[in-house]
């Protein structure tokens, strides 16, 4: 029995904090509200979704988001000592030969910190790549690309800069200006929003206090003499989710200050099957201006912007982390994640 003066040490708060957690990571359902909880016999109504679709996973694409899947599991190849096609086509390799001595291929400029994301896609573009018959070996047609956000002066400001880079010779194949935001720390994901084979290109950044979410489908134009990464990008914006009372980004952390360096804790997107019917949604945890954590779905096709699956403001903590996914049968699935309370 504790007595009316009893005061938690800060050891016993660390503790009880770490209680918390567990209990949210252990229970996901206590991150959804009762209005507005995944119901997949709701979405099903919507989908017509039979249960005979594979649901999707990672599109065909070697690293769409953060952690490769939805599981957020990291899951790479597999790699061996034996591994390798030998003087075979690399297609026929069931496993990568194991790298033992790692070496430095390429650096791509000067940007000090590489990117500001805190993840770098990886994605096969080849079926947006424009250019001739001639220049398709030049033109990166066997190549992986990856994403990055750099940020550059421009007329004075700070930009975003969106940028792919092919991934044989470190060239910029194709970059957009995203203006002025804040610090752009969640990865962009790729996914094809449209079943056509070509990929987009999802981006999730805070501007003047609204939650932005930009969808790119990127053409990569080159000749015989490389690659035109610049003009207006403005025909390959499929659509801009904004939401003037959310952000991806808090204010509230200890090196949020410009003097120590603007750091804002920011969440990364999740890609997921939600309705388990072959097709990705987008996950986000975000804070309102209340600084409560909210749950976001969004989903994704390239005709018009979004309208949310659900959305739900959650009860405890103030600082979400990324969402991940768990599938437990061929009908139901669960988003979790934790939230701490900021001190």
């Amino acid at each position: 029995m504790q007595s009316p003066s009893f005061k938690p040490s800060s050891e016993q708060k660390a503790l009880l904090a770490v209680v918390f957690l567990l209990l949210l990571s252990l229970s996901p359902m206590l991150i959804l509200d009762s209005d507005r909880g995944l119901d997949l016999e709701d979405l099903e109504k919507k989908s017509a979704f039979t249960g005979t679709v594979d649901p999707w996973t990672d599109g065909g694409q070697p690293w769409p988001q953060p952690g490769r899947l939805a599981q957020r599991t990291s899951e790479g190849p597999l790699h061996s000592p034996a591994g390798g096609a030998g003087t075979e086509s690399p297609s026929n390799a069931t496993e990568m030969f194991s790298i033992v001595y790692p070496v430095i291929n390429w650096e791509y400029g000067t940007y000090s910190i590489g990117t500001d994301a805190l993840g770098t896609p990886i994605a096969d573009l080849s079926q947006q790549i424009v250019t001739e018959e001639s220049a398709i070996e030049r033109c990166g047609g066997d190549s992986l690309f990856i994403v990055l956000i750099q940020t550059e002066v421009v007329g004075g400001t700070d930009h975003s800069i969106v940028k792919i880079i092919e991934g044989e010779d470190a060239d910029l194949a194709w970059e957009v200006d995203l203006g002025a935001t804040e610090t752009i720390k969640a990865s962009p994901v790729i996914v094809d929003l449209d079943d056509d084979g070509m990929q987009e290109l999802i981006i999730v950044y805070d501007a003047g206090g609204t939650l932005y979410v930009d969808a790119y489908s990127p053409r990569l134009h080159c000749s015989v003499t490389g690659w035109s990464p610049g003009g207006s990008k403005s025909g390959e914006l499929l659509w801009s989710y904004s939401d003037d009372n959310l952000q991806i980004s808090s204010t509230n952390g200890p090196y949020t200050s410009s003097w120590l360096g603007g750091h804002r804790p920011t969440t990364q997107p999740l890609l997921a099957d939600l309705d388990l019917d072959g097709d990705a949604e987008l996950v986000l945890a975000v804070i309102d201006d209340n600084e409560n954590p909210v749950v976001l779905a969004l989903p994704l096709g390239a005709n018009g912007v979004p309208t949310p699956i659900w959305q739900s403001t959650l009860e405890d903590g103030s600082h979400p982390s990324d969402p991940s996914f768990a599938q437990i049968d061929d009908q139901t699935a669960y988003v979790l994640l934790t939230t701490t309370e900021a001190s």
